[in-house]
């Protein structure tokens, strides 16, 4: 072989050397193991609760103002108390005011005036409280069944996180492969320009002569 060498050289050929590094081969042969492994493998599923649950007194107070009527409402807690108040109480107090009075049109403008503002102010504020509470209901209506949404999208991004394709060992593997130092082992290339054996050298020589005899003659 080192005959043929000699006689006809070599060719230019690229040439490698590998470069170890011990440090990063132990940490990255295991490592490849572990993300062999895990390829293709989920995520276990998160069986505990992944969102607080309402508390059954809280549902219940919930519930119990969703279904409220306010119109009804209104008038049981705010206008009959109001108007019982009104007859028991001013009304008296305004007769009062006017017992032994020879003409009986004073009180009666007394009675009606007062009697006429505490209708505006019940009508005026029934109107006002029918639309918050109506509002309120279905600001919290819509809450409730978001809230109640969060459970089952919550359980939707737990299932889609244990699926195969979202495991973060697959980008770390990805990354591993794509990172050429990452096992430990580094490809050095360098280009062998090869040499002229014997027989190129004779030729170039002969190659000369020839060109200097032309020259000469």
């Amino acid at each position: 072989m080192g005959f043929f060498k000699s006689l006809f050289g070599e060719k230019p050929k690229i040439e490698t050397q590998s470069v170890i590094d011990k440090l990063k081969q132990d940490v990255a042969t295991p490592l490849a193991s572990y993300l062999k492994d895990q390829i293709g493998q989920g995520i276990p599923l998160y069986t505990e609760n992944i969102v607080a649950p309402y508390s059954s007194e809280a549902k219940s107070s919930i519930t119990k103002y969703l279904s409220q009527d306010p119109n009804s409402y209104y008038d049981t807690n705010v206008v009959n108390p109001s108007i019982e108040y009104f007859k028991n109480n001013q009304l008296p107090l305004i007769r009062e005011d006017f017992a032994g009075g020879l003409s009986s049109s004073g009180r009666f403008n007394k009675e009606g005036s007062a009697l006429g503002e505490l209708t505006y102010n019940l009508a005026k504020g029934k109107t006002d409280y029918v639309a918050s509470t109506t509002k309120n209901q279905s600001d919290l209506a819509t809450a409730l069944q978001a809230g109640e949404s969060l459970p089952l999208l919550a359980q939707y991004q737990n299932w889609l996180s244990s699926q195969s394709q979202n495991n973060p060992a697959l980008q770390m593997a990805l990354s591993f492969l794509n990172d050429s130092t990452s096992s430990g082992t580094n490809i050095l290339s360098a280009l062998n320009p090869g040499t002229n054996g014997l027989m190129q050298e004779l030729i170039k020589a002969g190659a000369a002569v020839g060109s200097a005899s032309v020259a000469g003659s």
